[in-house]
């Protein structure tokens, strides 16, 4: 069951600090407690649904997203969520996986990348921002913390929205073509540094998802 906040925003606001965001990102905030990290959305935010859905529709759960606390919400719906602290990665670049090496197993990697690939065939999305940045060490678990970036696979494979997905599929900020080229780095690149496995062939299509399933099972 998913739990909810009764945190009020405003007193958030005044109690946390503000880590600040880019200017392209005015939709939401990120405020930190001596033990939690709270993002919070503006009201009706095109992709304030993503979040929920991912959980909802079961790509979510304690092998990838173990550091995840409640959502907020308030009388407009879903307005953001807490996650626990735990311990950042230290990379240089987006595809640079050697600080997860050096502070978790592979079988611990395995089962990540694993529920990753499997959620997303049950759940029929992907989370599509899998990079260092937005991952966090939480009890020796891998967790995922920023959990706006569900995608359904009709979105990412065929160009059709799902329930949850509100935004222009025409944006400035190409959500089509930025979710489909982050999917494929990010999972070749994991696997590439933790387990020396490529992937010779576009991530593109469901079929070829299973096939990473697939090379998942037999090679890690």
């Amino acid at each position: 069951m998913i739990k909810e906040s009764d945190i009020d925003i405003k007193i958030a606001k005044e109690k946390f600090i503000n880590l600040g965001y880019r200017i392209q990102k005015k939709e939401r905030y990120v405020y930190e407690s001596e033990n939690h990290f709270i993002k919070i959305w503006v009201t009706n935010w095109t992709q304030s649904k993503s979040s929920r859905a991912g959980f909802d529709l079961g790509f979510y759960d304690k092998n990838n997203c173990s550091a995840f606390e409640c959502f907020i919400t308030d009388y407009s719906g879903d307005r953001g969520y807490i996650t626990k602290k735990g311990e950042c990665l230290k990379a240089k670049n987006k595809k640079d996986w050697k600080s997860l090496r050096n502070v978790v197993s592979k079988d611990t990697c395995k089962n990540f990348i694993k529920s990753i690939i499997d959620n997303a065939i049950n759940s029929k999305g992907i989370h599509c921002d899998m990079f260092p940045s937005n991952i966090i060490i939480y009890k020796g678990n891998i967790s995922l913390i920023d959990l706006d970036g569900y995608r359904s696979l009709s979105f990412l494979f065929e160009k059709e929205k799902s329930y949850f997905e509100e935004f222009d599929i025409d944006a400035w900020w190409k959500p089509h073509e930025s979710a489909l080229r982050d999917v494929n780095e990010s999972i070749k690149s994991f696997l590439k540094s933790i387990f020396d496995i490529e992937i010779n062939f576009k991530i593109d299509s469901f079929e070829n998802l299973k096939r990473v399933q697939k090379i998942i099972e037999e090679k890690c």
